[in-house]
């Protein structure tokens, strides 16, 4: 009986039809459908069925060692260990932690590239992820932290192993690497002296507007911060931006059917983004903290690496914070003024606090 995408009346005249038949066989006609039916499962019989299942497996067998051959030839890397000393408690303790899926030896340096926004104004470096899998590209959002761990490893190895695609990979992680070691002031700007990459500016914004995969931004305003960012990067001038690093970020605009504008808050997935927590040496997440009415505040320190500069946001998203403080970055400019002002609180002086805890002097402070 089909009952999917079918009315409730269609179907019960369909299971009557059925029994109604059933009812009306006389003995001769059940006699010949019980000879069916063990014709039938005699052709399912384990006994027979089993050398087909044995087939099967080794077809699969014959695969994976297709696949493990191939992946064999990929040299991975060492990735840096965190080792977790044990703690007696009766309270369980949970630890997030991210599994990357390693690049073949040759291009190793793209999940580098990929964290530091250099490719978002450099098409070129862009090139080296698109060129991958242009379809896999776009499926991820331009993102190239996303695109890395889809793509098939056979398309990395490929690459790899590609001449044209090492030439422009060699090209490209030289160019980078000249770009970011140049800390030459450039002519066309006068800085003033005092300023310097250990006592730089520090740039508050609540929005930054750097690309699309950081959807942390609403318009103008993030708009003019993401180029402040990435200008000071291509002149060489000591800066530090502070911000929020928000869950579902600004709203996305969908018309639906009636033409009625719906907001949408698509969650952002961390891990999967441009961004990094900030760790110390024994691989623990920095935090920093404020004193709130009858209760304190936690937030961890992410770093989006923009060209030479950092950005570094505060997420109050974090176990050690009430259901209600941990909707403080939650969502840029919200309705809610108190979730408003305790935003600004927290880019306010909790940036303070986050560069104190970094070790930044700042010589200069900058309220977008």
């Amino acid at each position: 009986v089909i009952r999917k995408g079918q009315k409730i009346d269609l179907i019960e005249e369909n299971l009557y039809n059925i029994f109604k038949g059933f009812l009306s066989w006389n003995d001769h006609e059940i006699e010949e459908r019980r000879k069916s039916a063990r014709h039938v499962a005699l052709q399912a019989n384990w006994k027979d069925f089993f050398k087909f299942y044995l087939k099967a497996y080794d077809a699969a067998i014959s695969t994976a060692h297709e696949r493990a051959e191939k992946l064999v030839l990929i040299d991975y890397r060492m990735e840096k260990k965190y080792v977790f000393a044990g703690s007696v408690s009766t309270q369980p303790h949970f630890r997030a932690f991210t599994a990357v899926v390693n690049l073949p030896l040759k291009i190793e340096r793209l999940r580098e590239l990929a964290y530091n926004l250099w490719w978002t104004w450099h098409p070129k470096a862009r090139s080296l992820y698109i060129s991958l899998d242009p379809k896999v590209w776009q499926q991820m959002g331009n993102n190239p932290v996303r695109m890395l761990e889809t793509v098939s490893p056979e398309k990395l190895l490929e690459a790899s192993e590609n001449p044209s695609y090492m030439t422009m990979y060699t090209q490209i992680m030289q160019q980078f690497d000249e770009y970011m070691n140049d800390r030459t002031p450039n002519e066309r700007v006068q800085v003033s002296q005092a300023i310097i990459w250990s006592s730089p500016i520090a740039y508050f914004s609540a929005e930054y507007g750097l690309h699309e995969c950081i959807p942390i931004y609403s318009g103008g305003l993030g708009t003019l911060s993401g180029d402040h960012l990435k200008t000071a990067s291509d002149l060489n001038i000591p800066l530090v931006g502070i911000g929020l690093l928000y869950k579902n970020g600004y709203f996305k605009q969908v018309i639906d059917k009636n033409g009625i504008q719906i907001e949408e808050y698509p969650e952002n997935e961390f891990p999967m983004m441009p961004v990094q927590i900030v760790r110390d040496d024994m691989g623990n997440e920095v935090q920093i903290s404020l004193e709130l009415p009858g209760r304190t505040l936690y937030a961890n320190i992410w770093e989006v690496k923009v060209g030479r500069v950092s950005l570094y946001l505060l997420n109050a998203d974090v176990p050690g914070n009430t259901v209600q403080d941990r909707k403080i970055t939650e969502r840029l400019y919200p309705a809610d003024q108190r979730i408003r002002i305790e935003q600004e609180i927290l880019l306010g002086m909790g940036g303070v606090r986050l560069i104190k805890k970094l070790g930044i002097r700042p010589r200069v402070y900058h309220l977008n």
